[in-house]
């Protein structure tokens, strides 16, 4: 039996020379390709640019969705208007990462949706988002830090009985690199982790095999010691089981 296939849809990436020759890449940060090899499984990354997603031929090969980071997700999917604070968004990209994750859903295929990708998961399924949490009254912890990726530099308080209280107790320390975050859930999906200040930290889909999002960047912790492995473990041990 071989060893399991994650799927990362990639983002685009936008040259900043508006002369360049390459003036749009394909690419994925690589620290989601280290934490999936780490975690004993393959990681297969998809170009974006199909809106319908992945076909069907690629769903008979990759055994699990990794929904990474990336730019802001349109607000009109939410049926908002843009904050003044809204950063840039790419509608394309937005359709491919929310087909992606619907047709591994209906498929009860293990998803794992990390910052902007717990936010597509949400978006996906009709939930909305918090556009600028600068901008929220109430947003007491900075959830942009100016440390190094690494390092933990706020705490997280995890649902009892939730697979993030599972695999790392009710409290536990993340980075925290957004501006933007879960608001109202999506259908079928619970908030079972919070920042201190009550932003949302995780998001799961009880009743599927494991359909996690995460706000904080466990792939980038990853780089100073093994603290969020076991979420990543896991995952491709959910994948590798789907495909015996």
């Amino acid at each position: 039996m071989r060893c399991p296939v994650i799927g990362i849809p990639s983002g685009i990436l936008l040259s900043s020379d508006p002369l360049s020759a390459v003036p749009e890449r394909c690419s994925v940060p690589k620290d989601y390709v280290d934490a999936i090899r780490k975690s004993g499984a393959r990681p297969l990354i998809i170009p974006a640019g199909e809106a319908l997603g992945f076909s069907e031929e690629l769903f008979d090969v990759v055994d699990g969705v990794l929904l990474p980071g990336g730019a802001d997700v349109d607000p009109s999917l939410y049926g908002e208007e843009p904050h003044p604070r809204l950063e840039y968004c790419c509608p394309v990209l937005d359709a491919f990462h929310i087909a992606a994750v619907r047709g591994a859903v209906a498929r009860n295929m293990p998803v794992l949706g990390i910052c902007r990708g717990e936010q597509i998961l949400n978006v996906a399924f009709g939930g909305t988002l918090h556009q600028d949490l600068p901008s929220l009254p109430l947003n007491l912890v900075c959830h942009s830090q100016k440390a190094d990726r690494r390092i933990a530099t706020h705490t997280i308080t995890a649902d009892e009985g939730s697979v993030i209280g599972g695999l790392f107790g009710k409290r536990f320390r993340g980075n925290s690199f957004h501006h933007q975050a879960v608001n109202v859930p999506g259908e079928g999906l619970i908030v079972t982790a919070h920042a201190p200040d009550g932003i949302v930290e995780g998001i799961e889909m009880p009743g599927k095999d494991f359909v996690v999002g995460v706000q904080w960047h466990p792939e980038m912790m990853l780089a100073g010691g093994d603290a969020m492995l076991p979420l990543f473990r896991s995952f491709v041990q959910r994948a590798a089981d789907r495909r015996k």
